[in-house]
């Protein structure tokens, strides 16, 4: 297949036995399209034809090999059929797969695994032989440092999911052996069975999907306490924990819709105001500094040689976020859940203070669960 895209102009990069490097993803959908189409008329039925006629040199003599018109028929035994997920970064494909098996193998119920493979009754075989029996299970494997396989087995079918590669996740159906499988096998109903194939891959990705949405974090939060640097002197580290950084946002978040952008002078006397102090103890160069972090992380430009300064649609978001969840979550649930025993709650409660009582026995739970809490 690599060559045959390399022929055909598309450029394609393979790692090991897959393609990781993709410049343009309707090429790889050409090539796997394209490649199992027609597979008797394709390459596919040419080897086979070609190996069986090789096998005649060592039956018959070349006379007779010459007067014999052969016609073959050939039907496949082991077929698998795989999809790769490419993240960008590595981080976030450990991050979603490691989340994904641990909230899905305890919700992943053998009549689960029954819908997947378009069964409704657990498969049975009448006969003496008992290793015969098909086998329906799941199971967890680590065979290796940082490679973990998710598996199921519906014999003769096998469903897995693991890592591959740096930044590559496979999820993988495989017909172990075909003799025990009810749909075609033969080699000129490969698409049909592929077809089918696609449609049970797609139905576990889609259970997956169903039982646990996956959330993909960014470096936003890592990075927060990073210095950025603008000019030759970078600025000190800073963190939601400074009271004056935290009513520097304040202060940038409310003067972000001014029209023409704001002025130092202008972002001083709002933070003066905020925190309740006096001219001479934050003036525009405490200002300027402090600005100066922002727009390090880019989160602030400066327009044009104007000294004026504009706030990223982005970075409010960043800022509004941070702000509210420090005050209106991360405050209040640090507060109530140390304490083992609740006191009296005040009567009437408000819809808020019941939303909080909420979260608090929640966080219980989950750092029980978790084992931070006993």
């Amino acid at each position: 297949m690599a060559r045959q895209a390399h022929q055909a102009g598309r450029v394609l990069e393979l790692t090991s036995n897959c393609f990781s490097g993709i410049m343009n993803p309707a090429d790889l959908t050409w090539l796997a399209e394209t490649s199992w189409e027609l597979p008797t008329k394709g390459q596919l039925g040419q080897v086979c034809h070609r190996w069986l006629n090789s096998c005649l040199h060592f039956a018959l003599p070349e006379s007779e090999r010459l007067r014999v018109v052969s016609e073959y028929r050939c039907s496949l035994f082991q077929v698998e059929y795989s999809r790769n997920l490419l993240f960008r970064r590595p981080a976030q494909m450990e991050q979603v797969f490691e989340a994904l098996i641990d909230r899905t193998r305890a919700r992943l119920d053998l009549r689960q695994i029954m819908t997947i493979f378009g069964r409704k009754r657990r498969p049975h075989f009448k006969g003496k032989s008992k290793g015969r029996r098909l086998k329906l299970e799941r199971n967890l494997e680590r065979p290796a440092y940082n490679l973990t396989i998710f598996r199921l087995h519906f014999a003769p079918l096998t469903l897995k999911l693991y890592t591959k590669g740096e930044a590559v996740l496979r999820a993988e159906v495989m017909l172990h052996n075909a003799r025990a499988w009810s749909g075609p096998r033969r080699l000129d109903q490969f698409p049909e069975l592929i077809n089918q194939f696609q449609q049970i891959l797609e139905r576990f990705l889609n259970q997956l999907a169903a039982l646990d949405q996956a959330f993909v974090a960014d470096d936003t939060l890592d990075t927060l306490g990073q210095r950025g640097q603008v000019g030759s002197t970078p600025p000190r580290v800073w963190g939601l924990n400074q009271p004056r950084l935290r009513a520097v946002l304040q202060a940038v978040l409310a003067l972000a819709i001014t029209p023409g952008g704001f002025s130092v002078s202008q972002l001083a006397q709002q933070v003066r105001v905020l925190l309740g102090w006096p001219e001479s103890q934050y003036q525009p160069r405490h200002a300027a500094y402090d600005l100066k972090k922002l727009r390090g992380k880019n989160w602030v430009h400066k327009i044009g040689s104007a000294r004026r300064y504009q706030v990223e649609t982005s970075a409010l978001k960043i800022m509004a976020a941070l702000l509210t969840l420090r005050e209106k979550v991360i405050k209040p649930v640090l507060a109530s859940v140390t304490k083992p025993k609740s006191e009296p709650n005040p009567q009437p409660q408000t819809d808020l203070d019941l939303q909080y009582g909420k979260v608090q026995t929640e966080m219980r739970a989950l750092l029980l669960i978790l084992g931070v809490a006993v």
